[in-house]
């Protein structure tokens, strides 16, 4: 049985089209599902307009988000404010070996400095399960979302 995601991060957007699969849950036309995994992260490009959602699952899990808007770091551009460097992500890449090493390698070649960036902190150990943090784009802009931390003990 797979592991229930740490975080899910949820893009709206009215003008992206969707695709239909049997069997899986149907979103919402404009609607577009992430489930991130405890270590794990993803890439999300944003519009302008477009909304952003991420929720801790099961609560407890740290989330950093990192937003670049022309090129440079700027969390501003939906509307949030950077609060520190996105140290667990830089971890989690290190740790990835050379998948890590790729992916940074890749935002490097787009001239996104992903070790000069400011991250977003958000959630925690205290976080509830369902605890959200909403944002909408004002305008084009590269998310990455992480859940840098470990899996968590049973009892938790």
């Amino acid at each position: 049985m797979a592991a229930a995601p740490a975080s899910v991060a949820t893009r709206i957007s009215g003008s992206r089209p969707r695709f239909l699969e049997p069997g899986l849950r149907r979103l919402d036309p404009g609607v577009e599902r992430y489930p991130i995994s405890a270590r794990g992260s993803v890439v999300i490009q944003l519009h302008p307009g477009d909304e952003l959602r991420i929720v801790d699952v099961e609560g407890g899990q740290r989330c950093e988000l990192v937003v670049f808007a022309g090129g440079r770091s700027d969390a501003g551009v939906i509307g949030a404010t950077a609060t520190g460097p996105p140290k667990g992500l830089l971890k989690q890449l290190e740790d990835a070996g050379e998948p890590g090493r790729a992916l940074f390698a890749s935002l490097s070649r787009r001239g996104l400095e992903l070790d000069q960036a400011q991250a977003v902190y958000l959630f925690g150990e205290d976080a509830t399960p369902g605890t959200e943090a909403r944002y909408t784009a004002q305008g084009q802009a590269i998310c990455i979302i992480a859940a840098p931390g470990g899996r968590r003990r049973l009892g938790r």
